[in-house]
């Protein structure tokens, strides 16, 4: 209603009312239904009415539900004073399923996931009987199927930073996502990622190059990395991962103790402040105990560990165990899973929130490692760097793939999902071109015949050449005589002109297209119709036209060049000034040869530049 003396008035029908309301009004305290089944009432229970002016919320969300159903067999509110609201969700911000008042039964409803929220608000006079219902929900008790997980990676080249979609699914519900961003170098056809950036992939297929050892003998031996030194009490060889608290930590590698001795004990410090240090400062790590049969938690304080978590484990000389790691810092909770198991956990009071490197260690036993991975908890939508410094640091060559998306999942059950990778082609470059001639072999300067002939060379190690454009202009990148044509892969192209102007310039345009979509624009120096029976006055002109210094690093300056259009086009045929100015600034160019050419009318001079 419109109070008098108001200088507002009502916002009207389009206002939206039902979230006024919650803002203006005290958050009414939400009850928490957790049971699997039951019974649901009004305030009056079964024998009374509601009471006036209530404002209830329930969420009804029992354990490892999949779905809740609320039946109601009665049903009566005030109509269209008194309603009630339910919500696919566990809060008033989930959808909304309907809206109900009077004697318009909801009936029985199901939600798609494993709550419901019911809201109820009565008016300040009038009630009635209420509702009476049931209410029942699909539980998970035990679920043994893995979850699975989907990498939406679009197909084709990337040559900028991404976006990849990744969906898990499970029917308990998944717990933990995880991501590793790897790339392959071309150069030595190794796999790695970028540690700066918090991951790692070591396969230990080509060479060490990317580990530091510090105690103890580390060498290359069949694909994997081993510790060939039984002596050794406390080995250890780092690699450089920076972790932080942004995200949880999933640390996978498989590991082998190859030799036959009491008390044998091997596995991988994490978070570590200070690999340099004996117990690598402050970290923690997971040690495989053969002879206890025991997989423990060590955590590291100031260089000195203390064993906090211990969890029986069968273990055997000469057998490959798969280690998985996970470190939240947030909540301090580390579990470790042995061929998939959880075998032990802890959670930590005073978790460590930052590290530098991973650390491999070994006592009274020889060792392999291999497949050493670290992946980081993400959300469905993953942002991926594509640069020398990001996730994806090498363009591929010859069109193979140097970047890899690595996805695993966890499910309320501990179930891990079996791991999906996506392979992508990277290009950032521009194609390169070797050679723009006039002319159908070496370049030329003029044609005494109505032919315009172009021929050129160009390269991408990349994603190769997909496509060239053509155009032909009276300046240079004009195309006012023969618009962009495309020629496919031809190398060679040719045009009659439909017109003799003895005296024009004709500039042949290149556009050149590699596989990736990325283009890069060539100009010729032009080719010069001239009438073979009169002369142009061209030797004259340029005798008065003066350029110097030649060879210049900072100035060049020109001299006789009133009315005269100046384009200087580097080695690969860019055009890299156009102006008429006397004085050019070449300090910032690079070195090497230039082509300077100089229009004066129907006339078009040119010259060499050298820029040191």
């Amino acid at each position: 209603q419109h109070y008098p003396n108001q200088t507002h008035t009502d916002p009207g029908l389009n206002w939206n009312w039902e979230k006024y309301y919650r803002l203006i009004n005290n958050n009414p305290t939400i009850q928490s239904i957790t049971t699997a089944s039951g019974t649901f009432y009004d305030s009056g229970n079964t024998t009374a009415n509601y009471s006036d002016d209530e404002r209830l919320i329930w969420v009804i969300e029992p354990s490892n539900a999949t779905s809740v159903t609320l039946n109601f067999t009665s049903f009566d509110l005030e109509t269209d004073w008194d309603f009630l609201f339910l919500y696919d969700g566990n809060s008033i911000d989930a959808p909304l399923i309907g809206k109900y008042t009077g004697t318009n039964n909801p009936g029985s409803l199901t939600s798609t996931g494993g709550a419901l929220t019911v809201e109820f608000r009565s008016d300040c006079a009038t009630t009635h009987a209420g509702w009476d219902a049931t209410y029942s929900s699909e539980i998970v008790t035990t679920d043994e199927t893995p979850p699975s997980t989907l990498i939406s990676a679009e197909s084709g080249w990337r040559t900028t930073d991404f976006v990849t979609t990744i969906t898990d699914t499970d029917a308990s519900g998944v717990t933990g996502r995880y991501v590793l961003l790897s790339d392959r170098d071309p150069a030595t056809n190794t796999w790695s990622a970028n540690g700066n950036l918090g991951f790692a992939e070591e396969l230990f297929d080509v060479n060490l190059s990317n580990w530091t050892a510090v105690t103890g003998p580390f060498s290359l031996a069949g694909d994997a990395i081993t510790c060939s030194d039984a002596s050794q009490t406390n080995s250890n060889c780092y690699l450089i991962v920076n972790q932080d608290a942004t995200t949880a930590y999933l640390y996978s590698w498989d590991q082998i103790i190859t030799s036959n001795l009491t008390n044998q004990r091997a596995g991988m410090h994490f978070f570590c402040d200070d690999p340099t240090l004996p117990n690598r400062g402050n970290s923690y790590f997971v040690f495989l105990r053969e002879t206890d049969d025991a997989a423990q938690i060590y955590k590291v304080v100031n260089d000195t560990w203390t064993l906090v978590s211990s969890g029986t484990l069968p273990l055997a000389s000469n057998s490959s165990y798969n280690c998985k790691v996970t470190y939240d810092a947030g909540s301090g909770w580390i579990k470790c899973y042995i061929n998939d198991s959880l075998t032990v956990q802890w959670q930590d009071p005073e978790p460590l929130q930052a590290g530098n490197s991973i650390s491999l260690r070994t006592a009274g036993c020889t060792a392999n490692y291999d497949n050493i991975r670290v992946f980081r908890s993400r959300s469905e939508s993953v942002s991926v760097q594509v640069s020398p410094t990001g996730h994806m640091r090498y363009e591929s060559v010859n069109a193979q793939p140097t970047g890899r998306i690595r996805s695993v999942a966890l499910d309320l059950y501990e179930n891990w999902s079996a791991e999906q990778t996506e392979d992508c082609l990277i290009d950032w470059s521009i194609p390169q071109l070797t050679f723009l001639n006039d002319g159908n072999a070496a370049d030329i300067d003029s044609i005494t015949t109505a032919v315009i002939e172009g021929n050129w060379q160009a390269m991408d190690p990349h994603s190769a050449i997909g496509t060239y454009e053509v155009a032909i202009g009276t300046l240079p990148s004009l195309n006012d005589i023969l618009d962009w044509t495309n020629v496919g892969t031809n190398t060679l192209f040719s045009q009659i002109l439909s017109t003799t102007d003895y005296g024009t310039t004709y500039h042949m345009s290149l556009r050149v297209t590699n596989g990736a979509g990325l283009s890069d624009l060539f100009v010729s120096d032009g080719q010069t119709l001239v009438d073979p029976n009169a002369g142009l006055g061209i030797t004259e002109l340029s005798e008065q036209i003066f350029l110097y210094p030649n060879p210049a690093s900072d100035f060049i300056h020109l001299k006789g060049i009133a009315d005269c259009m100046i384009y200087i086009f580097d080695g690969s045929g860019r055009l890299t000034y156009k102006g008429d100015a006397s004085t050019i600034n070449v300090s910032s160019w690079s070195a090497g040869n230039y082509t300077v050419l100089i229009q004066k009318g129907s006339m078009l001079i040119k010259k060499s530049l050298m820029i040191q």
